[in-house]
């Protein structure tokens, strides 16, 4: 859908808190992204033991290398398969699947690594100087470009043939996992600090740019601190606040304008949905499923807990219980399959993939 698009939201589909169950896990997963609406990409990273290495007294600037290796678990067969390793010495990782699921990219360092969904290699590129390094990617829709920003707070748009299309400097701090999509094949949308902005790339220039409105009573809008955006098919965004647990959904306009069309209030914390990953929002464009947060509210960093499915026209909650209390650990990501039937999360011990026990659509 492209900037002008619009379309009335989807039907509700209801999820059965009493059918949400955990179908799989595994331990030591840094990153997940859905391949297709069955397998569920599961990448792992591990220090490779060099004989005759260097001690920490001997040189404390050795930095041992690492294999990154992506599996695929099949929700169907219950398969888990591995498709690919890369020995790198960069060990933080990052990930993202193309939408026709035909292939994957993993960002390593300075260096992006292309493979097809069998995990045969396709190419690697270098789209950063060796000081440089990955932490966010995005396929473009068609599959043609690959946008990938880094710690240093650049962004590039790379052809699958490795030719820099665009270059650009992201406004404000970015926030590596909270943002980086495609609007159309020829947009990027890029989410920092302060603002979203909207990528021309065939034109290589900042087309549009939205500065939420500020908390409370502020006057300065780079005090909002958005920290995640989800894009959705009919044209619209989800970006969350960190700083007052809003979540605003947006239109996209002509000339690269957007507008709020609604404002939701998740919860009344003082810190919640701080990282972008940590939520996602169906197709019927009305349900946010997020990490529930506990503890006091203004201690910035909540405590672990269950999940809320939370629709947000009507404000009804159902907390999706991940499992014992004393055993949770924070969530770092959550993602949802194309039809919106399996979900996918990553905390401090690994992967869990659950069901999501989905009802038939409700009539409209």
């Amino acid at each position: 859908m492209g900037c002008g698009a619009s379309a009335a939201p989807p039907p509700l589909r209801k999820i059965d808190a009493s059918k949400f169950t955990k179908v799989f896990e595994k331990e030591n997963i840094m990153e997940i992204a859905w391949l297709d609406d069955d397998k569920c990409l599961l990448l792992s990273c591990e220090k490779v033991i060099e004989e005759g290495a260097p001690t920490r007294q001997e040189d404390p600037w050795y930095k041992p290398p690492v294999k990154v290796a992506v599996e695929a678990y099949d929700v169907k067969s219950k398969a888990l398969k591995m498709l690919s390793t890369v020995v790198s010495k960069d060990d933080v990782p990052c990930m993202a699947a193309s939408v026709d699921g035909k292939m994957y990219v993993v960002g390593l360092g300075p260096e992006l690594y292309l493979f097809n969904a069998d995990g045969s290699e396709i190419s690697k590129m270098k789209p950063f100087d060796e000081y440089s390094s990955c932490r966010s990617i995005s396929v473009s829709p068609d599959g043609k470009h690959i946008a990938v920003a880094s710690a240093q707070v650049k962004m590039k748009v790379m052809s699958v043939d490795g030719t820099e299309v665009f270059d650009h400097q992201i406004s404000g701090n970015y926030k590596p996992k909270a943002g980086l999509h495609w609007w159309d094949n020829n947009t990027a949308l890029v989410l920092s600090d302060s603002t979203v902005e909207l990528l021309d790339i065939s034109a290589k220039k900042v087309s549009g740019q939205w500065f939420g409105p500020p908390k409370g009573d502020s006057t300065y809008t780079h005090s909002i601190n958005p920290v995640g955006m989800r894009l959705m098919k009919s044209g619209k965004s989800f970006v969350a606040h960190r700083d007052d647990g809003q979540l605003f959904r947006l239109k996209g306009g002509d000339g690269g304008k957007f507008t709020v069309e609604e404002t939701y209030k998740l919860h009344e914390r003082e810190y919640g949905l701080y990282n972008g990953t940590r939520f996602v929002v169906l197709k019927d464009e009305q349900t946010v499923i997020y990490e529930r947060p506990k503890g006091n509210r203004d201690n910035a960093d909540p405590e672990p807990d269950h999940l809320v499915s939370h629709v947000m026209a009507s404000g009804e909650k159902l907390v999706l219980v991940r499992g014992e209390d004393a055993k949770l650990t924070k969530v770092e990501a959550i993602e949802v399959n194309s039809s919106d039937t399996v979900l996918a999360t990553v905390d401090k011990e690994g992967a869990k993939v659950y069901s999501l026990g989905r009802a038939e659509p409700t009539p409209v």
